[in-house]
Formats: structure tokens, sequence, C-alpha cells
């Protein structure tokens, strides 16, 4: 397991633009990020806070339903 990267690890310019990320942003990939799990990646980050940040990539298939992730109920479908 990879020890977990630290905020004061980060140089300042980092830490600027760490400070932008809200809720609702949207991430995009650069060809100089070496992590495969990402390249080419558009992340929509649903949460980000001191504790972490969660978000969904929006432009690869998921294995699983949201139904899964979520518990919304589905619309009703109207009957005619």
């Amino acid at each position: 397991m990879e020890p977990s990267i630290q905020r004061r690890d980060f140089d300042e310019n980092i830490k600027q633009r760490l400070k932008r990320l809200k809720n609702g942003c949207i991430l995009l990939s650069e060809e100089r990020l070496q992590d495969p799990n990402f390249e080419s990646t558009v992340v929509l980050i649903c949460m980000h806070n001191d504790d972490g940040a969660f978000g969904f990539v929006l432009n690869r298939p998921s294995h699983m339903p949201l139904s899964e992730v979520f518990s919304v109920d589905t619309p009703l479908q109207h009957q005619k």
C-alpha cells in the first residue's frame, strides 16, 4: 500500500490550486499525469475537504450502477 500524500508535502503553487477546488468542479487530466487510473479523464468533484475528496469519472463506463452508490428513488413512470 502506497503512503498517502500529505498537504504539507505540496509546493506553494499546488497548495494555491487546491484552495480553488470545490464541490462541483470538473477536473481534466493532463498528459504529464503518470497515474494510468486518471489517463485522459474528466472528473466531477462531488466532495472535497481536509479529509479527502470524492468524485466521478465522467468519460468512462462504470462497472457499478449508480443505484449501488446512491439510495435514490427512481421517478415513477407515467401510464397513458
